[in-house]
């Protein structure tokens, strides 16, 4: 028993022990379950936070992704909009055509337009260009363009005329400038003084301009010429301009080339508008007037004629064609000179000639076209020496030794041959020795081209009865006369076609010769044959009434 009690005590002992193990095992787990507790509440705090601070600035990256995609949006649009249909310069040119002479606008552009809001669109309709349709395409074209819809209308700025000419005459052309006037300027400063650092501005300006030249009958334009604008203009004077903004006076806007066509009054209007991007205003017309005087004629023939050698028997004169120069014995070689009333006639024969003999004849022709020349003879004479040498004794001074003076002397040509013999159009084997030359000539042939130079410049040609041929033979005479008076004549039978008889007018005619013999040789048969029935018949009443 004793040891079952001690048994007892003991285990009593121990559940104490254990007990109490227990109860502070507990509160040992209890304060650490506290303590993880707090840590984790203060770690989910701070978890919180640190997710508050995350989704912030997710927040704000969404932000971000949310510019650069608009951003890349514009970009996309930007990209769009210039990978699209641009307007250029072909195109605005393109538009000033069809506005001063009509036409369809290409479906492309005025889609463009369209979609642009150009000035002349109205329910997105555009059915015809106008000059602010123009206006508004050019201020698209340039750089850096501020588009504008109004601006100020001018006040001092205006066009005028440049220097024209009192006097022109029938077939010059002339040119005719139109100038900007904007001679009032507005100064500002900042004191609103005028000082050294002023700046001198002024508001009025163009940058566009539409315009009708007319003139009377007797003037033409030729051309219109801007200095800056991109321009078209048309046959009838119209015209149309645009570019940058022009203001500084005097500068120069457009060149007009005209044309004098008849004689009398020219009259020239030049009226229209000028732009000041879409401001558009009437400008005060531009009137001239032009004497338009006829064409002088000026004459074929040389001014002045000069030879390196010798002298001429008269002096030079233009309307005088033949001139006799002496040139000095022994003389191989002179240079004929001179210059023409008019530039542009060509000139054949001044030139350098070697003088072989004692008579030489040069031609000089002055052409300013196929019927409008001029011909100058030049008959060179080179002195002859026929004195010989003779010595002459002197008793007192027989080595002396008398040379006579030379003595000239003129011989009288005495040839009336000619040289060369041409007829346009025919050919003839000309020889001088032979006088007579036979040709055929068509019906309507009614005189010849006659060409014939004398063998002997001293000599005189004349050719009788070349005109008004008749049908048959017809002669022509070419009288040669020497320089002493002896005479030969050339002759020329010409025999003239006659008109040739329409063939058909001819057969017709032989057609009804041959009807009408035909007809007579059937009625006379026919009398025959009726002679000899009633002769027949006759003959049979005679043998009944015997």
């Amino acid at each position: 028993m004793k040891k079952l009690s001690s048994i007892i005590k003991i285990f009593l002992v121990l559940t104490i022990i254990f007990s109490q193990l227990g109860n502070a095992t507990l509160v040992l787990a209890e304060e650490v379950t506290d303590n993880d507790k707090v840590t984790n509440l203060t770690g989910n705090d701070t978890n919180n936070e640190e997710n508050d601070t995350n989704d912030e600035e997710e927040s704000l990256e969404d932000e971000e992704d949310d510019l650069d995609d608009d951003n890349d949006n514009l970009e996309d649009e930007d990209n769009e909009k210039e990978e699209g249909p641009q307007l250029t310069k072909e195109d605005l040119e393109t538009l000033m055509g069809i506005y001063i002479n009509g036409g369809e606008i290409p479906e492309e552009l005025k889609n463009l337009l369209i979609a642009l809001g150009a000035p002349s669109v109205e329910n997105e309709v555009l059915n015809e260009i106008t000059l602010e349709d123009i206006m508004f395409v050019s201020e698209l074209l340039k750089e850096e363009s501020d588009i504008e819809t109004e601006r100020e209308e001018n006040e001092n700025l205006e066009l005028v005329l440049g220097e024209i000419p009192e006097v022109v005459s029938v077939g010059d052309t002339f040119d005719v400038q139109v100038l900007v006037s904007n001679e009032v300027l507005e100064i500002i400063s900042d004191n609103e003084v005028p000082t050294n650092n002023e700046e001198v501005i002024n508001e009025d300006f163009i940058d566009g301009i539409e315009g009708l030249i007319t003139t009377s009958d007797n003037l033409k334009v030729t051309e219109v010429v801007f200095e800056e604008f991109t321009s078209v203009n048309n046959e009838e004077g119209e015209f149309v301009g645009t570019g940058n903004e022009v203001s500084e006076d005097g500068t120069v806007l457009l060149t007009i080339t005209f044309e004098a066509l008849e004689e009398g009054e020219g009259e020239v209007t030049i009226s229209g508008k000028v732009a000041k991007y879409l401001t558009i205003s009437d400008f005060e017309d531009l009137t001239f007037t032009i004497t338009i005087n006829p064409v002088e004629e000026i004459p074929v023939g040389l001014e002045t004629l000069n030879s390196s050698v010798g002298e001429f028997d008269k002096e030079f004169d233009s309307d005088v064609t033949e001139y006799t120069l002496t040139i000095p014995e022994g003389t191989t070689e002179i240079t004929l000179s001179g210059s023409v009333i008019n530039e542009e006639d060509e000139t054949i024969g001044l030139s350098a000639y070697t003088i072989d003999s004692d008579n030489k004849t040069i031609s000089i022709v002055v052409t300013r076209d196929e019927n409008n020349k001029k011909v100058y003879t030049i008959n060179i004479v080179r002195l002859v020496n026929t004195s010989t040498e003779e010595k002459e004794e002197v008793v007192e001074e027989p080595t002396e030794t008398v040379v006579p003076e030379p003595i000239y002397y003129y011989v009288y040509s005495s040839n009336n041959y000619l040289k060369t013999l041409n007829i346009k159009d025919y050919e003839i084997d000309f020889d001088k020795s032979t006088l007579e030359y036979r040709l055929k000539v068509k019906d309507n042939v009614k005189f010849l081209d006659i060409m014939a130079t004398p063998d002997d410049y001293r000599s005189r040609v004349e050719i009788n009865g070349n005109g008004e041929f008749k049908t048959g033979e017809n002669v022509v005479t070419i009288k040669v006369t020497a320089e002493n008076g002896d005479t030969r004549e050339y002759k020329l039978l010409v025999n003239k076609e006659a008109k040739k008889v329409n063939a058909e007018v001819v057969e017709e005619n032989s057609s009804k010769t041959e009807k009408t013999i035909i007809i007579v040789l059937i009625i006379m048969v026919v009398i025959g044959l009726l002679y000899l029935i009633f002769k027949k018949d006759e003959e049979e009443n005679n043998i009944m009434k015997k």
